[in-house]
């Protein structure tokens, strides 16, 4: 029963903070709203109007891959993208926000219900978390990536049991692993362009070996990949196949290159090799990353305390 009340405390708190914003379910926002609101309007527009993938945005700095911006769309394979499909653009973003709100202090009690038994505690961590001043500030200036912080709390959950981090809860579970790469995945796909450097932390046993300075071993895999590319564009059939398109898109298709399939191949690859490029930067001693985003270049052992 206390459980229950602490729970409804909780939805209390949550409703209690977006009652303004659920007070007028017509209006769009101001400041950066109106650029998070046209990336999701993009997505609602391409598939209702053009029933096609919404791969590419032509209404912005002359045409630019939506779906190879962190931020560009970020709703396509999210929980709420019926609402968008369903309902109208302002309705949409408050659901949104509420689900977000909700799911984030689902998640935010389910981690804390790894370290004490007390709902109380459990309630006040909840709130805390999902509906605190900055949360507010940074939806009031529509910085509608701040929402993906309420993925957070269930990849740090699911991170937890699978490194049975509290054995009295149970041992360690391969398929909680599997769930804490879901929230990541999902962090990536929502545009967490701050949440998701900050929740995937690396441990120090698992960073590649420093060269010099900022550079590390990643540097070889970098060179790797990019010789890799060069051969696939021109020595292998896909690479003659991409330069045919680039150079008469209408003759590669009359002469069999499929090019919708092209497309999509490409854009996969092009993600993937963007990722595999930027990883060694982030799995560098912690030192070095600390001292970059400080502004020195030490690469001393110990971390900063100003981290």
């Amino acid at each position: 029963m206390s459980g229950v009340l602490a729970g409804l405390v909780v939805l209390a708190m949550v409703a209690f903070v977006l009652k303004p914003l659920l007070a007028d379910p017509h209006g769009y926002g101001r400041h950066d709203w109106d650029q998070m609101e046209s990336h999701r309007y993009l997505v609602k527009k391409t598939i209702l109007r053009f029933h096609e993938f919404p791969f590419w945005n032509p209404y912005a700095c002359g045409g630019h891959p939506a779906w190879a911006g962190l931020e560009s769309d970020s709703v396509v394979v999210a929980p709420w993208l019926p609402a968008y499909l369903l309902l109208s653009l302002p309705v949409a973003l408050r659901v949104e926000i509420v689900v977000s709100a909700v799911w984030g202090a689902a998640g935010a009690w389910l981690l804390a219900s790894r370290f004490t038994r007390s709902y109380a505690a459990c309630a006040f961590v909840a709130v805390v978390f999902a509906v605190n001043g900055r949360w507010t500030l940074q939806l009031a200036a529509g910085h509608a990536w701040h929402l993906v912080y309420a993925w957070m709390p269930w990849a740090l959950f699911f991170f937890d049991r699978a490194m049975g981090g509290q054995p009295a809860l149970g041992p360690p579970r391969m398929r909680s692993a599997i769930h804490a790469g879901v929230c990541l995945a999902m962090m990536v796909y929502l545009g967490g362009i701050y949440p998701l450097p900050q929740t995937a932390l690396v441990p120090e046993g698992a960073r590649l070996m420093t060269l010099s300075g900022a550079l590390n071993v990643g540097l070889f895999i970098i060179a790797a990949i990019a010789a890799l590319v060069v051969f696939v564009d021109r020595r292998a059939v896909a690479g003659f196949e991409l330069r045919m398109r680039g150079a008469n898109a209408r003759f590669a298709g009359y002469g069999g290159v499929r090019l919708a399939r092209q497309a999509v191949r490409v854009m996969f690859a092009s993600g993937a090799i963007a990722g595999l490029v930027g990883v060694p930067s982030l799995i560098q001693p912690c030192s070095t990353a600390i001292s970059r985003q400080s502004g020195h270049t030490s690469t001393s052992s110990a971390p900063s305390s100003g981290a």
